[in-house]
């Protein structure tokens, strides 16, 4: 009727104990109709589920972006902080000056890797 949430595996098997479930109260015409509806139950239930799971994730993403957003306002505040220094040029020459120091050099490798080869032998 379920779904198997969690298997694990045990070393030794000790012991089992049934223990035996009171008779249901439902009748067996009643019984039937919930094992003739179980689909449409499921489906309906699944799709409650599907919902709730991307309510959550569109909170989630709310949250995420709320808080980038945050960051972001901070950034600009700390930029513009650093932009009204009396040392924001100095600051620019001597990293400019900084960078001189070093001179890069940019290597592009290509790599081709041989994923599949088909065959076919044509008359």
């Amino acid at each position: 009727m379920g779904k198997l949430l969690e298997k694990v595996k045990k070393e030794y098997f000790y012991q089992f104990l049934w223990r035996p479930h009171p008779p249901t109260l439902l009748s067996e015409k009643q019984l039937d109709d919930i094992k003739k509806r179980m689909k449409e139950h499921s489906k309906r239930y699944e799709a409650e589920d599907e919902r709730l799971r991307s309510e959550k994730r569109r909170a989630f993403l709310k949250q995420r972006e709320e808080e980038c957003e945050r960051f972001q306002q901070i950034l600009d505040e700390l930029e513009a902080w650093k932009v009204k220094h009396p040392k924001y040029e100095e600051w620019c020459r001597a990293q400019e000056e900084f960078d001189t120091w070093f001179e890069w050099e940019l290597k592009e490798e290509i790599i081709e890797e041989e994923i599949d080869v088909k065959q076919e032998i044509i008359c």
